[in-house]
């Protein structure tokens, strides 16, 4: 009767003549010295490496005595266990909006009006002695019309008219300056310096005027700053 042995692939009892496992086809292993058949690397008996099993080993009579090979037990397969290592996905933090960086943003970019200075003061560079002067959004200043009118009734030969020009503030919070028909003039200019011929912005047309302009009222000149 031929012996059966645990094909160690798919554990099917399968006949020791063979080569092969009849059903998985996994190759015998064979001990070279007394010729058993086993799956072990070395055989269990004699202890020597074993080699594969081949049609005309599993034909031949085995080496001792002639007598068919011994089945050796079947031993469970050395294997070598490989941890596995899992696999983290990357961690994407989700997007969210940063009011901090809204509120910077929206610090950084003011609108004009949230700029623009509430108030002017007129302060003389040039022409009389004369305190700085306070302009609030509609305020006219001249020797007899205005809140400085008594500032500047008293200074003689300075070319202000008696109405002379008004300050306005826009919505937008930009500053105009207009010139109420005056004898002596009104000019605006962005520099301290001022030619030998003296001009004159057109009257009652508004003019722009910043913190940092120059301002000529009939013979005084003052700079601009904000309040």
């Amino acid at each position: 009767m031929t012996a059966l042995v645990d094909c160690p692939s798919c554990r099917a009892q399968t006949p020791t003549d063979g080569a092969h496992c009849d059903q998985c086809g996994i190759r015998f292993a064979e001990c070279p010295k007394c010729g058993a058949i086993g799956t072990t690397p070395h055989c269990t008996a004699d202890g020597v490496p074993m080699v594969p099993r081949t049609l005309e080993r599993a034909s031949a009579p085995g080496q001792a005595g002639g007598q068919a090979a011994p089945l050796l037990a079947r031993q469970p397969s050395a294997s070598v266990a490989v941890p596995e290592v899992p696999v983290v996905a990357p961690r994407v933090a989700p997007l969210r909006r940063n009011p901090g960086a809204q509120l910077a943003t929206r610090r950084e970019t003011p609108d004009a009006a949230a700029i623009s200075p509430a108030c002017l003061r007129l302060v003389v560079v040039s022409g009389h002695a004369l305190p700085p002067l306070r302009i609030e959004p509609g305020d006219t200043i001249g020797r007899e019309v205005g809140q400085h009118a008594a500032t500047l009734a008293p200074v003689s030969g300075s070319g202000i008219s008696r109405k002379h020009c008004r300050f306005d503030r826009g919505p937008t919070g930009q500053w105009t300056a207009t010139d109420l028909g005056s004898s002596g003039g009104t000019d605006i200019r962005s520099t301290s310096e001022w030619p030998a011929a003296e001009r004159a912005v057109p009257a009652h047309q508004p003019q722009s005027i910043a913190p940092g302009s120059f301002l000529r009222v009939g013979d005084v000149r003052f700079r601009v700053e904000g309040m």
